[in-house]
């Protein structure tokens, strides 16, 4: 550690311990005084419970924090949730947080909490329960509401335990010659309070007695609480002393339909008192000149991305001047700037500073400390991820120098509470503080919520204020969060890439990766998965190693660098392709395709298809293309061609890419039937015929059966017989292999249609004679043996045409 003049520890020193020991039982306003000695440290009881990291550091391998020791202990012991649990709840938090202003958009919408694990939305309207259904949440109609209190008895409908208070005294009675009221005089309509606000400036104006109040909670669906305690301070009018202050909101609360009253035992305070994570104490000189201290809540940034602290504004207002203390290391912090703790009654505000200027010997982390090693305060942090608002029913813990670690749960998400005078908006939850935590980190799940305000003294509940609604006082600032280092998920650290492949890894969604590969730097984004990828180089670089850093940045906050080494080697070259088709027609003269431009392309063909062809070299043009120009035309045949590519630096070799060429010759042709043609089952022709290449081998198909085999003869022609086809629609398909080299097919249709049915003989008429003997017929005798012996040759005619057909189709 270095050593510098400290003139807050030097005047501490001459004053002396006990002479620091300022703080009584009771707290008080502004921040707690702290000792020059050992501070308090925490309980051995008091574990972490949360996930933390070990050390100040994620490790750069993993890009995520660890467990911190007895985390499952304490989140059951405080909490009675499991780890997973507990998480989870932080997550569903953040989710109703970001749908909050929806929420409020949204006709019917009264609040969401988070109940048992789970998201409860109060209200009601389709456009909420289709709200509602999107975020997975459940809808309960708000409550009814509450009739009005009794005229004569209105303090019966809230029923109050009051504190010790000033004695009452009776109001002043009314005027002899004040107008008597009519006996039964109406009632006046119950007012409905809308908001928290509006609330308190009513009541304030009403009574004059603001002071005397605690908080003011609540919304307009389930209704409105004014919590009284005891005033620290005596303000008001003569009203406001002259009746206890439950009676003042009693009979304030009376013409509400939806406002009740409560009582506390004693004031919120602000706490304030000693440490460089989220939660250290820091020290200051207070308005008295005595040594005190509050806690940091968050460590942040200013509007030029320069280091600066977030804590509480009262700390600021009550410092004698802007030096700031780490109270656990000698090191100057830096310098109280802007703050804000000035709400009023009539216009509620805020608990917020910053710290400027902070010493440039420090890192500040965007952890939060949980307490749990007294020998290494920064053994055991969360590291914060984000920012969410309150929601009811979330789990939270804070962080503070004199009380430590402790959690509970959020009571009120919206609160307007009293510290001592002064009026601040914020939330209320049920844990553990003390004075010096004020400015404290309070965290749900590794969301940051919002800062240590106020407590009441013994009562398990504190005030905070959200940071969604403070930072709005501080313009420009903003809180660090941890970033996860980028990791490498391909190829895997020391692993091997090739060149120009790609290099893939991980880290946080939406942040910037900004890398350098052996100097040479680029930055991309990772997307909606984490997922980012960058290119190895085009050449191997010396030494065949590349050298790889990686940070991730999300505005100023920036992750932890990562480094990373690989070997490179020479990528394959991509196979050529080739554009020449499958299949050419009678001849080919050049093989083509395209490659690599500036490539060689080597063209093969065996020797036993193509005599001493052996390797043929060709070059890729510009725009990618190639094409060898053969000696001679390649004839009818089946060819293996096949081409590599190479010749580029860096780059070995292609593979080979395989070409099965043909060479075939055209389609034979059927010249008879002709394709449409009918004929009837005795015109049908014996045979079918057709050309073809010489010597070519000809395959015949009827109808898809299995073709039969022919061969065309030296002129090219061929002959199938026809056979017998039943009537129907029929179809032949012709092929020829010409030189191992199968043709494209030839293809006719044709009908065959039913012959038609043979037409009877007319009987020729009878002679009518010439008035001789009767006519016998005798005349006819001639005519009838000529037709006889006609119908015997055409019954031998069809005989033997019967006979001849069988016999071609036997052939």
């Amino acid at each position: 550690m270095q050593e510098s003049p400290r003139p807050l520890y030097a005047r501490a020193g001459a004053l002396g311990a006990a002479a620091l020991l300022a703080v009584s039982g009771a707290f008080i306003a502004g921040p707690a005084m702290a000792t020059t000695g050992e501070t308090p440290q925490p309980a051995a009881t008091e574990a972490p419970a949360v996930p933390a990291v070990e050390g100040t550091e994620a490790p750069v391998e993993d890009g995520a924090a660890t467990l911190a020791p007895g985390l499952s202990e304490a989140l059951q012991r405080d909490l009675g949730m499991t780890v997973e649990e507990f998480l989870a709840a932080g997550e569903l938090g953040k989710k109703a947080s970001d749908a909050l202003d929806r929420l409020k958009a949204t006709d019917g919408f009264v609040s969401i909490e988070l109940v048992d694990g789970a998201l409860v939305i109060t209200g009601s309207g389709e456009d909420l329960q289709t709200l509602a259904t999107e975020l997975d949440a459940t809808v309960v109609d708000p409550a009814p509401a509450t009739e009005a209190p009794a005229e004569e008895a209105p303090a019966e409908e809230a029923p109050v335990e009051e504190a010790p208070a000033p004695e009452q005294t009776e109001a002043p009675a009314p005027a002899e010659n004040t107008t008597e009221a009519p006996e039964e005089e109406a009632a006046a309509p119950l007012k409905r309070a809308s908001d928290l606000r509006s609330l308190l400036k009513d009541y304030a104006d009403a009574t004059g007695a603001a002071d005397k109040l605690q908080s003011v909670t609540g919304n307009a669906g389930s209704g409105f609480v004014l919590t009284v305690g005891e005033p620290a301070t005596e303000l008001g009018g003569a009203q406001a002393r002259a009746m206890a202050p439950s009676t003042i909101a009693e009979e304030f609360a009376a013409t509400y339909e939806n406002v009740s009253v409560e009582s506390a035992t004693g004031m919120p305070e602000n706490f304030a008192e000693t440490d460089i994570p989220n939660g250290s104490g820091y020290l200051f000189e207070s308005g008295d000149g005595l040594a005190a201290a509050c806690s940091i809540g968050f460590n942040g940034f200013n509007a030029t991305g320069d280091d600066a602290v977030i804590s509480a504004g009262h700390c600021a207002e009550g410092a004698a001047g802007p030096l700031t203390i780490l109270e656990h290391a000698d090191y100057e912090l830096g310098m109280f700037g802007t703050y804000s703790f000035e709400g009023t009654e009539a216009n509620p505000g805020t608990d917020i500073s910053v710290i400027d200027n902070i010493n440039p010997e420090l890192t500040l982390l965007p952890e939060t400390l949980q307490w749990a090693n007294e020998e290494d305060l920064e053994a055991t942090t969360v590291q914060i991820t984000g920012s969410t608002t309150p929601v009811v029913g979330a789990p939270i813990c804070k962080s503070g120098r004199t009380s430590f670690w402790t959690c509970g749960f959020i009571l009120e998400s919206d609160v307007l509470f009293n510290a001592e005078g002064t009026w601040t908006e914020g939330f209320q939850a049920e844990l553990d503080a003390a004075p010096g935590d004020s400015g404290g980190s309070m965290i749900s799940g590794s969301l940051a919520v919002g800062l240590i305000s106020a407590g009441v003294p013994g009562s398990g509940k504190v005030y905070g204020v959200d940071l969604a609604r403070s930072m709005a006082a501080i313009p420009g600032y903003s809180v660090a969060i941890h970033l996860a280092a980028p990791a490498l998920t391909s190829p895997a650290d020391g692993g091997t890439v090739e060149t120009d492949a790609p290099i893939t890894g991980t880290a946080p969604a939406g942040s910037t990766v900004q890398l350098s590969l052996n100097g040479e730097e680029s930055e991309v984004v990772a997307g909606p998965d984490g997922i980012w990828s960058t290119k190895a180089p085009t050449l191997v670089p010396e030494g065949a190693k590349l050298e790889i850093t990686a940070q991730a940045v999300n505005g100023f906050n920036k992750s932890t660098v990562s480094e990373f080494e690989l070997t490179v080697k020479e990528a394959p070259l991509p196979v050529p392709v080739f554009t020449t088709p499958a299949t050419v027609l009678n001849s080919l003269s050049s093989i083509e395709g395209t490659g690599v431009a500036g490539a060689t392309v080597s063209v093969s063909i065996p020797d036993d298809q193509v005599e001493n062809f052996a390797t043929r070299t060709v070059e890729v043009d510009e725009e990618g293309n190639w094409a060898y120009t053969l000696e001679e035309p390649l004839s009818y045949g089946v060819y293996e061609v096949t081409a590599r590519q190479g010749g580029i630096e860096g780059k070995e070799d292609s593979a080979a890419a395989e070409l099965n060429l043909t060479v075939a010759p055209e389609a034979p042709v059927i010249t008879n039937p002709a394709d449409g043609s009918e004929f009837t089952q005795s015109e049908l022709p014996d045979t079918v015929t057709g050309t073809a290449k010489p010597g070519a081998l000809v395959l015949v198909s009827f109808d898809g059966q299995p073709a039969v085999e022919l061969q065309a003869d030296d002129n090219g022609n061929w002959s199938a017989p026809m056979g017998d086809l039943a009537v129907s629609s029929h179809g032949v398909e012709v092929t020829q292999v010409y030189q191992g080299a199968p043709s494209a097919a030839a293809f006719v249709s044709f009908i065959v249609n039913a012959d038609p049915a043979p037409v009877a003989p007319v009987a020729p008429a009878g002679n009518p004679g010439t008035g001789g003997l009767p006519d016998t017929g005798a005349s006819n005798i001639a005519l009838l043996a000529g037709g006889g012996a006609t119908l015997l040759a055409a019954g031998a005619a069809a005989v033997l045409y019967t006979k001849r057909r069988r016999v071609l189709a036997d052939a």
